[in-house]
């Protein structure tokens, strides 16, 4: 059959994704299930050379619940999978504002922890930036 596309579909939002790493320290990628979040965070962590911390797993989840500091402490990007199972994870990267995360969840239990605190300048954003607060882009 012609025509099928089978594998990954190149996403142009991956260099989208790194352009925002660079310009912020926040970048928080958020939308519906199944869309391809953790798929694009597991694609820039073999780009960037690191490895995802996965918190739909039971035991790093635990791990990051008892002391969320250590996970987000890194002079290099940190890459959090499902990060609203462990709510105490912003608390810790607001103490560490001046380094990168990329933060991967379901958008609905995790906006009310993300709350911009201006108004949108968008309708429905799907990623949010920091610079000192989370705010949409």
């Amino acid at each position: 059959m012609s025509g099928v596309l089978t594998g990954l579909a190149e996403r142009r939002l991956g260099e989208v994704l790194e352009a925002r790493l660079a310009e912020e320290p926040v970048v928080v990628l958020n939308g519906p299930r199944t869309v391809g979040k953790s798929t694009l965070l597991s694609q820039l962590a073999g780009h960037l050379g690191r490895a995802v911390i996965d918190c739909d797993d039971l035991a790093t989840r635990a791990a990051v619940r008892d002391d969320p500091a250590r996970f987000v402490e890194s002079d290099q990007p940190v890459l959090l999978d499902e990060y609203q199972h462990v709510p105490e994870l912003l608390d810790a990267i607001k103490a560490q504002l001046n380094q990168d995360f990329a933060l991967v969840g379901m958008s609905w239990p995790a906006q009310r922890a993300t709350r911009p605190c201006r108004k949108p300048r968008k309708p429905s954003p799907d990623a949010w930036t920091s610079s000192r607060c989370f705010r949409c882009l």
